[in-house]
Order: C-alpha cells, then sequence, then structure tokens
C-alpha cells in the first residue's frame, strides 16, 4: 500500500501500553523492516569482505613453491601499507570503507528490528518506533558527519591542485 493512501493516525487508543498502530500502519513498519535488514545484511556482509580483503593484504606473498602450491603465505605484517591498495600491498582504502560499510549495516539492521517490533508486537509500539528511530539517528548522524569529511577533503585537494596547476604556469620573472 503506498504511503499516500495510508488513513491518517486515530487519537491514541486506550491500550494498556500505550498507542497500538492498526494493521495498514502495521504493514508499512513490516515492508520498512524488512528493507532496512535487507540493506543491513548486505551492507555488513561488503564491510566484512572489505575487511578480508584488507587482511589478506597484510599477509606477505612468497614466490610459487617449486612443488607448484601456488604462493606461500607467511605471518601477518602490517608493515607493508601502501596507500594504492595494488595487489598484494595493505589496501588502508578497504580498512576505511569496510569498517564504514560494516557500521551502517549494523545500525540498520538494529533499526529493523524496532521497525519489526512494531508491526508485530502489541502493546508496545511507541517504545519499539523510539528504538528504531535512535538507530536510525545514529546511522544518519554518522552519514552526516562523514559526507562532511569527505567534502571537506576533497574541495581542499581540488584547491590545493588549482594551486598547483597556477604555481606551475608562472614563468619565474614574469607574467
Amino acid at each position: 500500500m503506498p504511503v499516500d493512501e495510508i488513513p491518517p493516525l486515530k487519537p491514541a487508543s486506550p491500550t494498556p501500553g500505550g498507542y497500538e498502530f492498526g494493521e495498514a500502519e502495521n504493514k508499512v513498519f513490516a515492508g520498512l523492516a524488512s528493507k532496512a535488514r535487507g540493506v543491513g545484511f548486505w551492507s555488513a556482509l561488503y564491510g566484512i569482505l572489505l575487511l578480508l580483503n584488507f587482511a589478506y593484504g597484510c599477509l606477505p606473498k612468497r614466490p610459487v613453491d617449486p612443488a607448484g602450491r601456488g604462493h606461500l603465505l607467511g605471518p601477518l605484517r602490517v608493515d607493508r601499507i601502501d596507500w594504492t591498495g595494488g595487489v598484494g600491498d595493505v589496501d588502508l582504502g578497504a580498512l576505511i570503507t569496510g569498517m564504514v560499510f560494516l557500521l551502517l549495516g549494523l545500525w540498520s539492521r538494529r533499526a529493523a528490528s524496532g521497525f519489526d517490533a512494531v508491526a508485530k508486537t502489541r502493546g508496545g509500539d511507541l517504545g519499539h518506533l523510539m528504538g528504531a528511530l535512535k538507530e536510525l539517528s545514529k546511522l544518519y548522524g554518522f552519514l552526516d558527519r562523514l559526507i562532511f569529511v569527505v567534502v571537506l577533503v576533497v574541495t581542499l585537494a581540488m584547491i590545493a591542485v588549482g594551486v598547483a596547476l597556477v604555481v606551475s604556469t608562472v614563468k619565474p620573472g614574469g607574467p
């Protein structure tokens, strides 16, 4: 049922646990919970895969052994950090991005649990709703700060490149 077809909320019912949403609203909450759970699962899975990629990059690669068993892996090493993230190098981008996606996935799944509880339980809808909204607030607060930092870094990088281009085209001793 589209959101614009949902009838307006009726005044709070006199249930012992407080306000209780109706069947139409519960369907909306159940649909939202399902979608949030899916986004949370895939985000967390992607984050875990990126963290595994980072961990794999920490393993030193040795040449193929004479017996033809492929690369021999040595002990875990973090002294091979390389910001380029090439094959066999430690990819810090995978570490940072993996942690971000894992956090987003966890918060999304927690919010989904709250919305699911609104749809499936009786007597505590507002408490479940507030819990789900708190998890969404954490998610959006984190995204707000993350996007601000990314925009700031990109803006500073663009300014630095612009300044470098201007300085490199100015000839000494004249315009």
